[in-house]
């Protein structure tokens, strides 16, 4: 069995210190990508749970339409078991409820799996940030104990 060769590499002060800057942008990053992630998949959840909702809703029924910007309007509803889904960019379709209700849960579902490992590198990035800052802890007191 091959031995592993182990390495030293030795760093000055400052290095470390831009190390931790590094990790520290890149949790930021990470941070504000995974908060991007969390809102898509509420988004994609609301979505989902209107259409469960005007899915028990009668003919003629009125609702009302987000329209963005806190405009709403009024509106009955014609037809509740269809809605049109964008496929591409302006391209839209006319799908079932339960077409549109699967193309979610799977939208979800993947959602689900990117931020979880989203999380992951999260959580990795915040140990090695810990630690550099752990190691610039510690060279801070071993300079201090010389003086």
């Amino acid at each position: 069995m091959e031995e592993a060769k182990k390495t030293t590499v030795k760093l000055t002060g400052p290095q470390v210190a831009q190390l931790a800057s590094q990790e520290q942008r890149k949790l930021e990053d990470i941070t504000a990508r995974l908060q991007k992630f969390q809102d898509f998949r509420n988004d994609l959840r609301g979505a989902k749970d209107a259409l469960d909702e005007i899915g028990k809703s009668e003919k003629g029924a009125k609702i009302l339409v987000d329209l963005g910007a806190g405009i709403l309007v009024e509106a009955k509803l014609e037809d509740n078991s269809k809605a049109i889904s964008a496929l591409a960019g302006n391209v839209f379709r006319k799908k079932s409820g339960k077409e549109i209700k699967d193309f979610l849960d799977k939208k979800i579902k993947n959602m689900d799996l990117t931020i979880e490992k989203t999380v992951e590198e999260h959580q990795k990035t915040a140990t090695r940030l810990t630690q550099l800052e752990n190691i610039l802890e510690a060279g801070k007191r071993q300079l201090q104990a010389r003086q």
